[in-house]
């Protein structure tokens, strides 16, 4: 997560946040935990409109493809493994979560720029 967040952080631009890639990180892939299970891995939500406040936490960690629960106007959410791609160029908010090892726990980064 933290790996992530600041990836994102460092490659932000004059127009926003830039899409992840596997070449911001020095092991050239976007993390993974490998051992989980648990897909999604991460959940991300983006807008590229000027929102001023975070989407919600998201209350219970879905056992699907998706993210839910994490309402933003004008937001995208999605839920992939590994997250490439995402968020949208030009993104000028974002909020990424994950289940911790405890299997009830969710984590939250949110941008801070």
């Amino acid at each position: 997560m933290n790996a992530i967040s600041k990836a994102l952080e460092v490659n932000i631009n004059s127009t926003g946040y830039i899409p992840l890639s596997s070449g911001q990180f020095a092991s050239g892939l976007i993390p993974v935990e490998n051992n989980t299970g648990r897909i999604p891995q991460y959940c991300i939500a983006y807008t590229t409109a000027n929102e001023t406040a975070p989407p919600n936490s998201i209350l219970s960690w879905p056992s699907a493809n998706q993210c839910f629960n994490m309402d933003w106007p004008g937001a995208a959410i999605v839920a992939l493994t590994p997250i490439s791609s995402y968020p949208a160029n030009g993104t000028h908010a974002w909020k990424l979560c994950t289940l911790l090892e405890d299997n009830i726990t969710i984590f939250c980064l949110t941008n801070g720029q």
